[in-house]
């Protein structure tokens, strides 16, 4: 009995256990319940806050009227806490918070992503003239940066892909749109199916391991080392999809002047092989790689004057010849190139399919090299590898997906939409002037898979060994920018100097000095406001001045449909 009251004990063996050598320990039936806080809405809050400040009510009667706890109105009444939450109220206000996070969502779609140790930075630039947290050791801690994540799960880590300053420039609408402009004219007057619309383009493999890759390892190791090929036997690859999910076989570029060996007898059937001195895709190569394209449609669907393909491809040197582009007209081909510097976003091939496919060739480079430890890498086995990955990486589904997003078929003129945030940053002068195309000629596409390359050498090689001589002639270019001494001149159009994100030192301010305790004056909190809004400035759109130069036989800046009379006469009368 306890307290004149009688209270049922019910045992089991569990109950009667000793722990620890003390004995049976008696079973407590007692329920602990957490402490149940915040039975309130934000309705009762408005009108317990809206009675204290209009009608005169005393904040104990708030408390028994609404039953909201006292603390709770005096933190909200005092607007020391932003919306509902346990625990400590955080540092920034929420709206400044919700200005923090449109910062760092427009930073990464103009092409400034901050890190969490700028993130950090800016905070504390943000809030030196306030008493915070951090005021002792300068930065916001690793908490503070968790529980900012935490209260804003819309925020991510992700690893940033690296965007040169032309690429982002030229991906813009005005020159997106002349690409579109011509697929729509193209599609209009032709009604291609969609095994008909074909992409290629050129990647490059090499047998050294790739550094940098996370491993497991021992913890607390000092150095972890992995073994690769101790020469860099490298090849190029030009692969052709369709936007039905079909391909042909791949044309192979290896390093050499002469044809020593078949090495593709591990490829897949119907592969090519051609030779040239740095594994490079030349004029000539391309030309006989067009011959074998045209092989491969008359095996399937057939091409003609009226069954017409599609074949779009970027602007290199070596793509646009007065020979490809006369003998794609002739057999019912049509060419519509990219505009320049824009294949990481308008190339199916670049979106969809070389990244798996690099993926996939690495596995099966290190999974060979770690069971033949002491075996050199050939070419033919290089080959081999390359033929593999691919057909892991060119899928129905990775093709299909790549024109997709593109916005090449389906015909979408929005899907890059998110792709152009980096050309806000960046201005023309035909741009501000008169809403044209942006820029004008500048250098022909200089793709990170393919470089201009030696052209003397060149040769080809079939699966039956069949050899093929360069012509004694050389091919005339459709487009080669040339300076005034007749040489080709490298130098860009335009001089863009885009700023820092922050061009201060991001070094913290002493605060050895007072700060005056009163935040509760309007004038302070405005100060603090405007503080805080500089901190957030977005990086300035610099107007790019235009240099004066000898203007390229095309302007391979924006998209050209080469198989039109008017692009072929402008080139026979040059």
């Amino acid at each position: 009995m306890q307290n004149g009251r009688h209270r049922p004990h019910a045992t089991s063996a569990t109950d009667l256990q000793p722990a620890s050598g003390r004995g049976p320990v008696p079973a407590n039936n007692r329920r602990v319940q957490r402490k149940k806080n915040g039975n309130w809405t934000d309705a009762q809050l408005e009108k317990a806050l809206s009675a204290i400040t209009n009608d005169g009510l005393k904040i104990r009667e708030a408390e028994r009227v609404y039953n909201i706890p006292t603390t709770s109105l005096r933190n909200h009444l005092w607007r020391t806490t932003n919306g509902r939450h346990r625990g400590i109220c955080p540092t920034l206000k929420h709206d400044e918070e919700l200005k923090l996070v449109e910062f760092i969502f427009k930073m990464q779609e103009i092409g400034y992503p901050l890190t969490p140790t700028d993130l950090r930075v800016k905070v504390a630039q943000a809030t030196q003239a306030r008493q915070t947290p951090w005021s002792a050791t300068g930065l916001p801690g690793s908490g503070w940066l968790r529980g900012f994540r935490r209260r804003h799960p819309e925020i991510s880590l992700r690893k940033s892909q690296e965007l040169a300053v032309a690429r982002a420039r030229n991906m813009c609408p005005a020159t997106v749109a002349g690409f579109y402009a011509n697929l729509e004219y193209l599609y209009s007057l032709h009604n291609y199916p969609e095994s008909h619309i074909w992409n290629c383009d050129e990647s490059g493999v090499q047998a050294a391991k790739n550094g940098g890759a996370t491993v497991l390892a021992k913890k607390g190791s000092k150095m972890v080392n992995s073994i690769t090929p101790d020469h860099r036997e490298h090849i190029s690859v030009l692969s052709c999809i369709n936007a039905a999910g079909g391909k042909i076989p791949n044309f192979y570029i290896v390093k050499g002047k002469y044809f020593t060996a078949n090495h593709i007898r591990g490829c897949e059937p119907g592969a090519v092989m051609g030779v040239q001195y740095n594994a490079w895709m030349t004029k000539f190569l391309f030309e006989s790689w067009i011959a074998h394209f045209l092989r491969n449609l008359n095996k399937g669907p057939g091409v003609s004057q009226q069954n017409r393909h599609l074949l779009i491809l970027d602007g290199h040197t070596s793509h646009v010849t007065i020979e490809v582009t006369k003998t794609c007209m002739n057999n019912g081909i049509d060419i519509v190139t990219l505009p320049s510097h824009t294949s990481h976003a308008l190339q199916p091939l670049d979106r969809t399919c070389f990244a798996p496919f690099k993926a996939a060739f690495r596995r099966i480079r290190d999974d060979w090299i770690r069971h033949h430890k002491n075996t050199k890498v050939d070419k033919s086995m290089l080959c081999e590898w390359t033929s593999k990955a691919l057909g892991q990486a060119l899928t129905p589904s990775n093709i299909k997906a790549g024109f997709r997003r593109c916005g090449i078929w389906p015909l979408d003129k929005t899907a890059t939409l998110a792709d152009m945030g980096p050309a806000e940053g960046f201005q023309t002068e035909d741009n501000v002037a008169a809403s044209r195309d942006a820029g004008d000629a500048e250098d022909v596409e200089e793709g990170s898979d393919h470089e201009e390359g030696y052209d003397g050498e060149g040769g080809l090689r079939t699966s039956s060994a069949a050899r093929l001589r360069s012509p004694s002639t050389d091919l005339r270019e459709v487009s080669s920018p040339e300076g005034d001494d007749g040489e080709e001149n490298p130098e860009p159009f335009y001089y863009v100097n885009v700023p820092d994100a922050d061009e201060s030192t991001h070094e913290v301010q002493d605060r050895s000095v007072n700060i005056d305790p009163d935040f509760q004056t309007s004038l302070h909190l405005q100060q603090q406001e405007q503080n805080f809004n500089s901190f957030l400035a977005l990086p300035e759109v610099i107007l790019a001045r235009k240099r004066k130069r000898q203007q390229p036989l095309l302007d391979f800046t924006k998209s050209k449909i080469l198989t039109s009379e008017s692009t072929l006469m402008h080139v026979s009368n040059f």
